[in-house]
């Protein structure tokens, strides 16, 4: 296609796919580090998730999106197997907080549970569509020719 922006990283590296594992390890490696740096608001309230609250401190919860993350980032630049787990890491945690929320929201616990829950399940469907993207293998194996004119 003419009109493709042409990218030598994600096309000779990491693929497509790997590309966009790096993008859902980094999302989660961010959540993370927002737990860490505040991990109450204003009021003194966690910033976590009421039926996540009962399981662990936001600490924990904060550990395990970095660790998750970083993990999942890496996977990006090994082979396919290991692109296979960084996706199943990519939509884990993500899926329990979507279903907290869902549950908090549920049980009366928090009132617009139902609206974070909903964005946190519908990226966790975007990770796992992304999953399932077969990696063009013209992508990895040809390097960039430009166009022969016909």
């Amino acid at each position: 296609m003419p009109h493709r922006i042409k990218s030598p990283f994600t096309r000779q590296r990491i693929g497509r796919r790997g590309a966009c594992l790096l993008i859902f390890g980094f999302i989660p490696f961010c959540i993370g580090g927002a737990l860490f740096v505040q991990p109450t608001d204003r009021t003194g309230h966690p910033r976590t998730i009421p039926i996540l609250e009962k399981i662990a401190p936001a600490e924990f919860w904060s550990g395990t999106w970095m660790v998750l993350g970083l993990i999942a980032m890496v996977c990006a630049f090994l082979g396919m197997e290991a692109k296979r787990r960084g996706y199943l890491i990519a939509y884990t945690l993500p899926l329990i907080w979507g279903a907290g929320y869902i549950v908090s929201w549920l049980l009366g616990w928090l009132v617009t549970g139902w609206i974070s829950g909903t964005v946190y399940l519908g990226y966790c469907l975007l990770v796992v569509v992304i999953a399932g993207w077969e990696e063009s293998p013209d992508l990895v194996t040809v390097p960039d020719q430009e166009e022969a004119p016909e």
